[in-house]
């Protein structure tokens, strides 16, 4: 892994579960002509509720569609004041992930609206953010119609547990370099996406948070599906790859029996997002798939 993307792993983890202090709220009346989206979950949203045309910058975390000319910024947590101001934004809308302080303190004095949303690994945090990014787009209709979509595939994931046979032991590694890896406990998106596509985040149980974890402690886990960011098995050339430089992820259930899959990083940035429920749609076919014959361990 280069150090661009350790860099980016690096930071995510540092300060996780800090929020901005009280001068990131500003009286300004805020205007959505020129918008500033920071976060990959916060973009995704003001895209999906119809702001595409008025965005005007985002950081380097955010995926928007061809057809939107904005500007990319740096990371959610290492902005820059000279490159947000030179945009002229009408207003900046990020999680309260974003940073650093004195940069947003800086806004505050050109006395450029800030939106903070937050990243609480909860639905209903979700839909608060929805309707925040609505009010400012002025499209109310539509984040009702999302967030119907949404109670609907979260019921139908919940549905789908009702009828589960076996719930598998899984859990989400977080990779950073040669170093040890962080497994993703309790109050952290990677546990509210396992739970969602119906595994047990076994880690939950005595991890909060993201904490290092041992080669022994890995074992005793006995992790039965194993997710990693999928960026990181990119760069490790696939599984075989992972496992060439992490070999006892071999010794693990899931190395025994393939069960080791790439997450959407942008999925685990910001909040639970929408982004977090479509990995949690897709890996929910993988940690219990219909009629499978998998026993638990």
């Amino acid at each position: 892994m280069n150090n661009k993307h350790l860099k980016f792993w690096l930071v995510l983890l540092t300060g996780y579960w800090f929020t901005l202090p009280a001068f990131a709220y500003t009286k300004v009346t805020p205007s959505s002509d020129r918008i500033v989206s920071i976060g990959s979950a916060v973009t995704d949203l003001v895209v999906t509720l119809g702001g595409t045309s008025q965005l005007v910058a985002v950081d380097s975390t955010s995926n928007v569609p061809p057809s939107a000319h904005v500007k990319m910024l740096g990371y959610q947590r290492q902005l820059s004041a000279e490159g947000i101001l030179s945009v002229k934004p009408s207003v900046v809308v990020g999680s309260d992930e974003m940073g650093p302080p004195e940069v947003l303190q800086l806004l505050q004095q050109a006395k450029i609206p800030l939106i903070t949303l937050s990243s609480a690994p909860t639905l209903s945090a979700l839909q608060d953010n929805i309707r925040k990014i609505a009010t400012l787009l002025g499209t109310p209709k539509r984040a009702d119609l999302l967030i119907k979509e949404i109670d609907n595939k979260v019921s139908t994931l919940t549905q789908r547990q009702k009828t589960q046979k076996h719930i598998d032991s899984t859990i989400f590694l977080l990779i950073l370099g040669s170093g040890s890896p962080q497994v993703a406990g309790k109050g952290t998106v990677a546990n509210r996406m396992i739970e969602l596509a119906g595994g047990e985040n076994t880690a939950a149980q005595t991890v909060n948070g993201y904490k290092p974890i041992s080669q022994e402690s890995l074992l005793e886990m006995k992790p039965q599906t194993l997710l990693v960011p999928q960026r990181i098995l990119n760069n490790l050339g696939g599984t075989s790859g992972l496992i060439k430089h992490y070999p006892i992820l071999a010794a693990t259930p899931a190395g025994e029996n393939g069960q080791i899959y790439g997450v959407d990083q942008h999925a685990l940035i910001g909040g639970f997002s929408l982004i977090t429920l479509n990995e949690a749609q897709r890996l929910a076919s993988i940690i219990s798939p219909p009629n499978s014959s998998k026993k638990v361990m």
